[in-house]
C-alpha cells in the first residue's frame, strides 16, 4: 500500500506480521520482542525478532524494545523483505550467526533449547546452491550453525544433526509452504514437542509432492551437492 514511500515502515510492518504469527502459537512463557543481547563487554546488533523467557530478567525494557543477557534468550530471527544476490545473503547470514553465537553462550543453565533463523519474504527461484554456500560460510566465519532459512515462499533450508553422512543443511522446494516449515521447526525446538520435532512433512512424499529436497551441503564443506531424491532417508 505504501509502495516505496517509506521502506523502514514497510520492513517494520513485515516484522509485525511474523511476530503476530509467532505469538499466536508460542507458549505463554515466551515473549517476542526486538532488541539486543549483551554479554560482558559485547553487544549484538539489533535483532529483528528476539524470543525471550518471560521469567528471565532484562537489563532494559521499553515497550517491545529490550536489552537482555543470554540467560533470557530462546531464539533469534532476522527478517528481510528481500535478500537478493550472493554477497547480501552471505552478509546477512554471517551477522545472524555472530549474534546467535553471542546469545547461545555456553554455560547458560535452565534456559531451554536455543534456535535461530532467517525469514525472507520475497526471493527469486533456484537459489538452493547459493543459500547452502552462504550457510556454510556463515558457520565458518560466525562460529554458529543457523538452524533454518525461509527464502521466499518456496525455498526452505534446515540444519540436520543426524542422518546422512553427518551434520548438514538441506534445501527443499516447498511451493508456498516455506513459512509453515519455518514456524513448525521453531515451535519444535522451543516447545520440545516430539510430534512437531519428527517433522514428517520434510521426510515423506505428502502434499502431492509439494515438499521435496533439492540440494545439501555437509557441515564444513564449501560446495553443495544436488540430489535427485532423499525423501524418507
Amino acid at each position: 500500500m505504501i509502495g516505496s514511500a517509506h521502506w523502514l515502515t514497510d520492513g517494520t510492518h513485515k516484522e509485525i506480521i511474523l511476530r503476530n504469527v509467532m505469538e499466536r502459537h508460542l507458549p505463554e512463557t515466551l515473549k517476542v520482542c526486538t532488541g539486543f543481547v549483551y554479554k560482558t563487554n559485547q553487544i549484538s546488533t539489533q535483532i529483528d525478532l528476539l524470543i525471550i523467557n518471560k521469567s528471565g530478567y532484562t537489563l532494559f525494557k521499553e515497550g517491545e524494545l529490550v536489552i537482555v543477557t543470554p540467560h533470557a534468550v530462546r531464539a533469534l530471527v532476522e527478517v528481510k523483505t528481500t535478500c537478493e544476490g550472493p554477497s547480501k545473503l552471505k552478509e546477512t547470514l554471517k551477522k545472524l550467526a555472530e549474534n546467535a553465537r553471542l546469545a547461545e553462550q555456553e554455560g547458560v543453565q535452565n534456559r531451554g533449547d536455543f534456535w535461530c533463523g532467517l525469514f525472507v519474504y520475497e526471493s527469486s527461484q533456484e537459489r538452493h546452491d547459493e543459500l547452502l554456500e552462504a550457510l556454510s560460510e556463515a558457520h565458518s566465519k560466525g562460529d554458529f550453525a543457523i538452524q533454518c532459512v525461509a527464502l521466499g515462499p518456496d525455498i526452505f533450508a534446515k540444519f540436520y544433526t543426524t542422518g546422512g553422512p553427518g551434520p548438514m543443511w538441506i534445501t527443499h522446494n516447498c511451493k508456498n509452504f516455506a513459512a509453515g516449515c519455518f514456524i513448525a521447526d521453531m515451535l519444535a525446538t522451543l516447545t520440545d514437542n516430539p510430534g512437531i520435532s519428527d517433522f514428517p512433512i520434510l521426510n515423506k512424499p505428502i502434499l502431492g509432492g509439494k515438499v521435496a529436497p533439492v540440494s545439501y551441503i555437509c557441515h564444513g564443506d564449501t560446495k553443495p551437492v544436488r540430489v535427485e531424491s532423499i525423501v524418507g532417508k
